[in-house]
């Protein structure tokens, strides 16, 4: 097929671990939206396997999901996202990581993501909106069932902020309403200190008016 590539991964004993592949139709939405990139696994329960199955993602002008490639590995981890990521800018040669200035993703992906591809200086980590109000902060270990409903409008708005102002605003209601959970108020001053990867208004300040809501799936 025209404009169709594959990459196979192998590990330390040459076994496949891994297998990448784009089609024409992935390499042009890459070239025209490939700036900014929400990346996820899913899937597993189709396969008899449970092997992850990594499609990355981006969003057009018409708030439409698409994937610029497609991927099926036995484990999903840092390294595999790099692979990833490497192997898509070594099909299509007019795209470079480099160029990548917002990655959206959940909790599994870390900042060494960025470091390993070289781009922590240029490109932003950013937490993925709905993994967090679904997944992530009505866990025990986080905020819990019964604080989370206390503030959840209140981490809505800080998630989606316009302003740093409308992010301060909702950080200090929010503590006024847990005030008596100190170890709530920790998990949410850890929120506070990191708004390049939680704040609304950090996204907008570099593109605009970013549509903020999406699934990085």
């Amino acid at each position: 097929l025209t404009g169709f590539d594959f990459r196979i991964r192998l590990n330390n004993e040459k076994l496949p671990v891994g297998l990448v592949w784009v089609t024409y139709t992935m390499r042009q939405r890459l070239l025209q939206y490939g700036d900014i990139i929400f990346l996820d696994a899913q899937k597993r329960q189709y396969n008899k396997l449970c092997w992850p199955y990594i499609g990355p993602t981006i969003k057009t002008n018409e708030n439409t999901n698409r994937v610029i490639a497609e991927s099926v590995v036995i484990s999903e981890d840092i390294d595999t996202y790099v692979w990833i990521l490497q192997s898509i800018q070594d099909m299509e040669p007019k795209w470079n990581v480099n160029n990548v200035r917002l990655i959206f993703a959940d909790g599994l992906i870390s900042q060494s993501l960025l470091q390993k591809l070289g781009i922590e200086v240029t490109c932003t980590l950013r937490s993925d909106y709905w993994h967090l109000m679904k997944e992530v902060f009505p866990k025990t270990h986080n905020f819990g069932t019964v604080c989370f409903e206390m503030i959840k409008n209140h981490l809505q708005t800080m998630l989606l902020s316009n302003t740093s102002e409308e992010w301060d605003n909702a950080y200090n209601d929010a503590i006024i309403i847990i005030r008596d959970y100190p170890l709530k108020l920790e998990k949410l001053k850890e929120i506070y200190d990191r708004p390049s990867y939680y704040a609304g208004y950090y996204v907008r300040e570099i593109y605009g008016n970013l549509l903020l809501v999406g699934n990085s799936a």
